[in-house]
């Protein structure tokens, strides 16, 4: 009797692990679809950070160079500062020194020759 059950319980197992093997095995192919497309996201977001990095290293490297270059290449200088702007070319309708503030053409252009000359 004792094996009779032993039988009759082994084969309930069997029935019992098939059926939800069964019911089990779609939503497990979809848990591994949901895997799989989190680690897609995964990568797509670690890729865009390290473009992101690498763009930010760039940009800063540029912002050196044109600093570095101010005195000998003004016009890289103000090529920048004109994108900025949003590629106006308007020059400032005032501008101050420290000491001098104008709104004269003539003058805001000597304040540029003084502080490019040196």
């Amino acid at each position: 009797m004792d094996q009779n059950m032993s039988s009759v319980i082994s084969r309930m197992q069997d029935t019992l692990a098939k059926m939800f093997d069964r019911e089990l095995k779609p939503i497990k192919e979809e848990l591994s679809e949901i895997k799989d497309s989190m680690n897609f996201l995964i990568t797509q977001f670690e890729d865009m950070k390290r473009s992101n990095e690498l763009t930010t290293e760039r940009y800063n490297k540029y912002i050196e160079l044109i600093e570095a270059n101010m005195s000998k290449n003004p016009r890289q200088f103000w090529t920048y500062i004109k994108a900025k702007r949003g590629g106006t070319s308007s020059y400032p309708t005032s501008m101050s020194d420290g000491r001098t503030t104008t709104s004269d053409g003539d003058l805001i252009c000597e304040l540029f020759s003084d502080y490019f000359a040196c």
